[in-house]
C-alpha cells in the first residue's frame, strides 16, 4: 500500500529500504496520495553525504519522483514552489544535495 511505503519512507534510515520503497511507490504512482511527491523531494534533500547505497536509494526517488510528477501536476507546482523559496532564502538543500549528487562519478 502507498501509505505504509510513505510512512516508511519518512521513518527509515537504510538506504536499500528507501530503495526498496522508491521503487514500489514508482510501480504504484497512480495510487500515490496528493503531496507524496513533496515527501520524496525532502527525503531526497536528507540523504546526506554519499557511498554507493545512497546512490542508489536517491535514484529510486528520483525515478518515483519523475514519475509522479508526470501524473500529478499540483504537486508539480509545489515542488516548483520549493525550489523557488530554496533560491529566494539560499537555503538550497535539495538543490546542493542534487549538485553533489552529480559530482559523483559514473560507475
Amino acid at each position: 500500500r502507498p501509505d505504509t511505503l510513505l510512512r516508511t519512507l519518512q521513518v527509515t534510515q537504510e538506504p536499500k529500504v528507501i530503495s526498496w520503497v522508491a521503487a514500489g511507490l514508482e510501480l504504484e504512482a497512480n495510487k500515490i496520495p496528493k503531496h507524496a511527491a513533496l515527501k520524496l523531494f525532502q527525503r531526497f534533500a536528507e540523504l546526506g553525504s554519499w557511498s554507493e547505497d545512497k546512490e542508489e536509494a536517491a535514484a529510486g526517488i528520483l525515478g518515483a519522483l519523475g514519475e509522479l510528477l508526470q501524473l500529478q501536476e499540483e504537486d508539480k507546482l509545489t515542488l516548483r514552489e520549493w525550489l523557488h523559496k530554496e533560491v529566494a532564502t539560499g537555503k538550497l538543500y535539495w538543490l546542493r544535495q542534487f549538485l553533489s549528487l552529480m559530482k559523483q562519478p559514473a560507475r
